[in-house]
């Protein structure tokens, strides 16, 4: 740690002092500024936060401030307005509504929490908190939590479907969710949140945002505190409720010292303590079982613009570091130990270069270019000790320091057409140094058609996966793994309609996954060893409308249909089949989000109605992977509504999981049943 920090101060102090000395003649300022981004909306503000308008802004496609008319890829942006009308507490809540994407959560709150984009494995999607990836380096697959991912100062989510290694590398492969938190600006904000409900679950969150031309900050802190609710399923008698407590530190610092520089710093900190019981209630409750982990990150970040804004740097260090601790006291009901500790560390230094060139005219057609090249460096490292007794005696495992380093090279070229044609073509080089190397590529063509409101839209792309630290050296390590690989395409095509009050779109995708990394048993039930043996894919449909039928009513449906399958499996050393795996487990076939927002009393009241419903889908059978079960579907429907009692005082209430069914995410889980919120938020 010591040597990075020495590290960093030197490489960001030379690169300040170049910014500084360069940024002494007038600029005009980067286009790229988020101050910008409300004057490329011209559309008026929706009354659902969830439509996308041609020209609200998209960053996490292509690295660039871009118009969502000029987006081939299928994209969905959560924004502020959304999450303040249902205030969902935590992000994975959120994710949930997002076509394409399905949830999995060992429980309720707090618990193990993974998403699936379009079939892709949970490991196949990167996490982006303001520009820091914050994947778990020591996680076996290196995949994201997140249960632990609350809402706290949080401005915008965008969740960008299918593979983006172009220009994100590996984790990649599935797709990218890009957190943004609050940039403040205006006079001092301050304000303060209280709420309660069921489960004994108790919530406070505070913050102050404000900014000048010179200078902006936000700040948030939240805890959350609960008893929570038995997640070993209640069918096999188990009525040990499972508890959670949550704290969040965001906070965003900026200053602007001349036109053309913006400096700003983001840290983030959390550290949960979560109550779990064993094997998703297969072993049963188990009360002295907890689980606590600590992430802290922080990104500096500078970005400077030259030569009358032709020219923007952006240069940024990236920190992320999780500790874990899992200890597990004996108790009646578990009489074994279990005491372990898993700590990682990332870092990441990256400079991006854009270049926008002036608009010139070749046979009457006006061509705008922007070119992006992009170099990074990765570093990883992870480290675990694990002991447990049981009948079988004690065991032990310690594996001590391992680092993987990988560079990286990219380099994107936007190109507009008579603002009617658009394409993103992109490559990516990245050197890893166990795997190797890998080369991806995408291509996304669209065409928006002002006249009549149509987009037609096509994108073509590889993707890889880097082999992990635990793939390499832990349980079953292999030092000779080769990355994952997929290939990817989709087809669409949206309408917009009265004055963009109506929208509606249809995404036709398929994916090919290859070479996935699989733990193989080599000797009858002792040795086992990673091997890249398993090929996949995913085809299906999306389809969403939405409405503004009112300008204080808005109307949402999507759809989403799924195929998974497994074209090559592996069988282990006792040659069980593997006949039952032709699925791919934990995504549903099907998936319906209907979605009601109304305002009234001039806007001073809002009322947020959701009903979700998600299909059958295949699990994992007890104890063993080579069979498998069915979870059944579920139909959830939830309420909130909010109503200002004055300009400074708000008051809402939430009801979830109104008709209380009983259901399913992962086999042995209870999840949430009906459950009710009330809060109370003070504005100063």
């Amino acid at each position: 740690m010591k040597q990075f920090l020495f590290f960093f101060t030197i490489l960001f102090s030379l690169n300040l002092v170049t910014v500084y000395a360069e940024s002494t003649s007038t600029q005009t300022k980067q286009l790229s500024n988020l101050d910008n981004e409300s004057k490329l909306n011209q559309s008026p503000a929706p009354a659902g936060s969830e439509i996308r308008r041609p020209n609200s802004i998209i960053v996490s496609a292509t690295k660039l401030n871009t118009p969502y008319k000029e987006i081939g890829s299928a994209v969905t942006v959560i924004d502020a307005e959304h999450i303040k009308n249902t205030k969902k507490t935590n992000v994975i809540n959120l994710l949930e509504e997002v076509p394409g994407l399905t949830v999995s959560r060992n429980g309720v709150h707090g618990q193990v929490s993974s998403v699936f984009i379009r079939g892709a494995e949970s490991d196949h999607t990167m996490m982006l908190i303001d520009g820091v990836k914050v994947n778990d380096p020591v996680n076996p697959a290196r995949s994201f939590d997140f249960g632990q991912l609350e809402t706290t100062n949080v401005e915008k989510i965008e969740v960008l479907r299918g593979p983006q290694s172009t220009l994100y590398g590996s984790d990649a492969i599935g797709g990218v969710i890009r957190m943004q938190t609050k940039r403040g600006k205006g006079k001092p904000k301050f304000y303060f949140k209280s709420e309660a409900g069921s489960f004994n679950t108790f919530r406070q969150e505070g913050g102050v945002s404000g900014g000048t031309d010179l200078y902006n900050y936000s700040f948030g802190m939240s805890y959350t505190n609960s008893q929570g609710y038995y997640c070993a399923t209640h069918t096999k008698g188990n009525r040990e409720k499972d508890g959670f407590t949550n704290t969040t530190v965001s906070t965003r610092l900026g200053i602007t010292p001349f036109e053309n520089l913006d400096i700003s710093t983001v840290i983030r900190y959390t550290s949960s303590k979560i109550e779990i019981d064993d094997s998703g209630g297969r072993g049963g409750d188990d009360p002295n079982h907890n689980n606590y982990v600590d992430h802290f990150m922080i990104r500096p970040e500078a970005k400077l613009t030259l030569f009358d804004g032709f020219y923007e740097q952006i240069f940024g260090v990236s920190v992320s570091e999780y500790d874990r601790d899992d200890k597990d006291k004996p108790d009646p009901a578990d009489p074994y130990i279990i005491k372990s500790y898993y700590d990682s560390f990332m870092y990441q230094v990256d400079s991006q270069h854009n270049f926008y060139f002036p608009e010139f005219e070749i046979f009457n057609v006006k061509v705008n270019n922007i070119l992006t090249a992009g170099i990074e460096h990765e570093q990883e490292r992870g480290k675990s000790k694990y002991h447990s007794t049981s009948a079988w005696g004690p065991y032990t495992s310690i594996r001590p320091s391992h680092t993987l380093n990988t560079w990286s090279f990219y380099i994107q070229d936007k190109i507009a057409l008579n603002d009617m044609f658009y394409t993103t073509i992109g490559g990516r080089w990245d050197d890893h140094s166990k795997a190797g190397t890998s080369g991806t590529i995408r291509v996304v063509p669209t065409i928006f058609i002002k006249q009549t409101g149509t987009k037609l839209k096509f994108s073509y792309g590889t993707g890889f996966k880097a082999p992990t630290i635990s793939q390499l050296y832990g349980f079953g390590a292999n030092e000779n793994l080769d990355p994952e690989k997929s290939e990817s395409w989709e087809v669409g095509i949206e309408q917009y309609l009265f004055n963009n009050r109506f929208h509606c779109g249809l995404t036709y995708f398929q994916n090919n996954f290859k070479d996935l990394i699989w733990t193989k048993e080599v000797v009858k039930w002792t040795t086992y060893e990673n091997f890249n043996t398993e090929r996949t894919e995913s085809n299906g449909l999306e389809l969403f409308t939405h409405i503004d039928i009112l300008d204080n009513l808005y109307f949402g449906f999507d759809y989403t249909y799924i195929e998974t399958k497994v074209l090559e499996a592996t069988k282990d050393y006792s040659s069980r089949s593997v006949l039952d795996r032709t699925k791919m487990i934990r995504r549903p076939q099907n998936k319906v989000g209907i979605h009601l927002n109304y305002k009234f009393c001039q806007n001073k009241g809002n009322l947020y109605c959701e009903l979700k419903y998600v299909g059958k889908r295949d699990d994992f059978s007890n104890f063993n992977t080579y069979e498998r079960v069915h979870l059944k579907g579920y139909t959830l429907f939830n309420i909130t509504g909010r109503f200002d009692i004055t300009d400074n005082i708000e008051v809402y209430g939430k009801l979830h999981n109104i008709f209380d069914n009983y259901y399913e995410e992962v086999l042995g889980y209870d999840s949430q049943r009906f459950s009710l919120y009330g809060g109370i938020k003070i504005t100063l």
